[in-house]
């Protein structure tokens, strides 16, 4: 076993030599692909896999240890924990937004656990996915446990016509329910990271200049095209005014340094301008809603524009996030531990505090959706017990009961058990 383990140390750490070496690539290509700013990309993208894949090699060596429980009554002269075993064969579907990010850091996951992987990369980038390919062959001059799968012909069928023993999927829900279907009825688990309305709650003790820069940052990335991006504003009444004042102000001068990527294809431009005849997407947008039924209210918006809506009270804000359940994120701001206490009681994959994108920074949290917005959780730990069977061990020394398995129905043992029993049932 430490033979494999250390195997997998090194094919990490030649992975991540190699990304390095094809570090200015990926950034004209990320620019090519989507106009992305090398900055961004490397603060969005290239610092998480970079921290991902260094956790794996420092912490493999203690992930892969049996990780032994506190012995109890039943147990008290045993060895017991859990052991870990790769899944298998682990298909990574690969999405454009963030085509590094969300490539990489699930696969030094699979390969930290020691699994056969294979990617398809997404059509909408294809010079990245050049240099993808560019990665992927080099490594396979020393390794072959990644391949590259054609990513031409029908997503569906293809992930239906092979076998999987795990399915990691990052992309929109209507696709993510497909590929759920598939796994279940082969019976094999998947990993979906989806998406949702991502709502800002501003209460009215929020510190408000800082309450904005945290939602322009979140917002402006990517040109709002993040699954966790800031998707609406829900806004205390008693600070409505104000805030919107102070927001504007704030916005036309942050629109004016605004570089970031493009909105990623026709399609997506004309469905964001469909919400509102004044939508424009070359810069952040407030837009005030009275209706919260009108259609920009009833899907993941991704895209610049940031709906604004008065709130009262914490029935409000249940019933304006209850239209779309299960976000994949809460943003609020507040000091008041009544207000978070709130929060925490809100169905939801992350939540946030004073703060946007910040768990995105830190592979101690795990990451994912619930519900509308994803099935399981990854990074850090949680990606190595994502993409490894969990084996339950107990090795045994000294079995302290086996005078009653021997006799388990005679007169002293029907009265030590019975004992026990008294003592357990209290």
């Amino acid at each position: 076993m430490k033979e494999k383990i250390r195997e997998r140390k090194e094919q990490l750490k030649y992975l991540k030599k190699i990304i390095i070496k094809y570090e200015s690539y990926l950034c004209d290509a990320i620019f090519k692909d989507l106009s992305k700013p090398k900055e961004e990309f490397i603060l969005t993208e290239l610092f998480g896999v970079y921290d991902e894949f260094n956790f794996f090699i420092k912490k493999l060596n203690k992930l892969n240890k049996l990780k032994k429980f506190k012995n109890g009554f039943y147990d008290l002269f045993s060895e017991t924990g859990y052991v870990y075993q790769p899944v298998g064969k682990v298909l990574i579907l690969n999405t454009w937004n963030y085509p590094i990010n969300l490539l990489f850091i699930p696969l030094a996951g699979s390969l930290g656990s020691g699994n056969e992987t294979v990617l398809r990369l997404h059509p909408f980038t294809p010079e990245i996915n050049k240099v993808i390919k560019l990665i992927v062959d080099d490594y396979n001059q020393v390794y072959s446990n990644i391949q590259l799968a054609d990513n031409k012909g029908d997503l569906i069928d293809f992930i239906n016509n092979n076998e999987w023993n795990f399915i990691f999927y990052t992309g929109s829900t209507n696709i993510g329910y497909k590929i759920k279907k598939i796994a279940d009825s082969k019976n094999i688990s998947c990993c979906l990271e989806l998406g949702g309305k991502s709502p800002s709650i501003i209460f009215s003790d929020c510190k408000i200049n800082k309450t904005i820069d945290e939602i322009l940052f979140g917002k402006s990335l990517n040109m709002g095209q993040t699954c966790i991006a800031p998707d609406y504003l829900l806004v205390e009444s008693s600070i409505y005014n104000k805030f919107i004042l102070n927001f504007e102000k704030t916005l036309n001068k942050f629109n004016k340094r605004l570089k970031t990527s493009k909105i990623i294809n026709e399609n997506s431009k004309e469905r964001i301008k469909s919400y509102h005849k004044d939508i424009t997407l070359d810069k952040i947008q407030l837009l005030e809603i009275s209706n919260i039924d009108c259609s920009i209210m009833k899907q993941e918006i991704f895209g610049p524009v940031l709906p604004i809506v008065k709130f009262d009270n914490f029935k409000d804000i249940k019933r304006v996030i209850d239209k779309n359940k299960n976000p994949l994120s809460i943003y609020a701001f507040t000091e008041n531990n009544k207000n978070i206490e709130f929060i925490k009681t809100i169905s939801t994959g992350n939540i946030m505090i004073n703060s946007t994108m910040s768990v995105l920074n830190n592979n101690k949290l795990s990451f994912g959706g619930i519900g509308n917005s994803g099935i399981n959780r990854y990074r850090g730990k949680a990606s190595f017990e994502l993409f490894s069977n969990k084996i339950s061990f107990n090795k045994n020394i000294f079995d302290p009961y086996l005078f009653i398995k021997n006799n388990l129905y005679s007169k002293t043992n029907k009265f030590i058990i019975k004992l026990i029993h008294k003592i357990k049932s209290r």
